[in-house]
């Protein structure tokens, strides 16, 4: 696979990537940077880790777990109003995710380039091994 990491896709009623990953934890980590990437103005060029968040989440399928994980950067973002800047370390086995996410400080309304409401469970699908290449959809 390519070095590509994500890619926006149109759709006509919200926003949508296409997520590309070898590996279960490289899909996540881009799907977080993919969603970072969509919601916030330059979500970790400029700034350095202040702090870390941990993360500890268990689904009953890889579909379930991308969603809650994605919900959980979302809440950060607009409810905690943290910047997460990246990963210190990112997990996935056996439907189970643990993430240490670096966070610099708190996020600003000129921060947002676009509210993104929530992540959608339209036509994800995830393998248990890769590679792999899935779409995710997000109501704004």
């Amino acid at each position: 696979m390519e070095n590509i990491k994500f890619k926006e896709i149109e759709h006509s009623a919200d926003i949508a990537l296409e997520v590309y990953g070898l590996t279960l934890d490289e899909l996540f980590t881009n799907a977080m940077e993919g969603l970072l990437f969509l919601s916030l103005d330059n979500p970790a060029s400029i700034h350095e880790a202040e702090k870390i968040e941990k993360i500890e989440l268990i689904a009953s399928t890889y579909e379930e777990l991308m969603v809650d994980f994605l919900s959980e950067i979302l809440y950060m973002t607009s409810e905690k109003r943290l910047r997460p800047v990246g990963l210190k370390g990112l997990k996935v086995k056996n439907h189970r995710l643990e993430a240490d996410i670096k966070i610099s400080g708190n996020l600003e309304d000129k921060d947002i380039k676009q509210e993104i409401k929530a992540v959608t469970y339209h036509e994800l699908q995830i393998k248990a091994v890769g590679p792999h290449k899935v779409k995710i959809y997000f109501d704004t």
